[in-house]
């Protein structure tokens, strides 16, 4: 399973044709997985128009639900130093539902990508 972070869905949002073809295609092959996180990430920002694209997709995606992640977030940022490499909770959150669930993360965010091992990341093919 795919999680993708706040950065991709936002591109997907714009309508970025890259990021809209194939979410589009993991999303009618359910590969995507979300957190809860992410998608109140989307709504505190959303645009008027993004609101009920943002909700139709929330409810039809399969959660990530982990019982004390914002302690365990912390818990790793903590073990891993991610504070003091400027990622905050979070997306330390989300670096730790991706481990935990054995996901893969689809992010643009390079902070997050230098804090992930490589074996968590998602990269489209060119």
């Amino acid at each position: 399973m795919i999680l993708l972070d706040t950065s991709v869905w936002i591109e997907y949002l714009k309508r970025n044709e890259g990021f809209k073809l194939l979410i589009d295609s993991f999303l009618r092959e359910r590969k995507i997985i979300t957190l809860d996180l992410i998608f109140g990430e989307l709504m505190q920002g959303a645009m008027e128009h993004e609101k009920e694209r943002i909700i139709d997709i929330w409810e039809i995606l399969p959660q990530i639900n982990i019982v004390g992640l914002g302690f365990y977030a912390g818990k790793h940022s903590m073990e891993n130093k991610l504070l003091a490499n400027g990622i905050g909770l979070i997306d330390s959150a989300i670096i730790y539902a991706t481990i935990h669930s054995n996901s893969k993360l689809w992010t643009l965010d390079k902070k997050v990508i230098g804090a992930i091992d490589n074996e968590y990341l998602y990269t489209p093919q060119a």
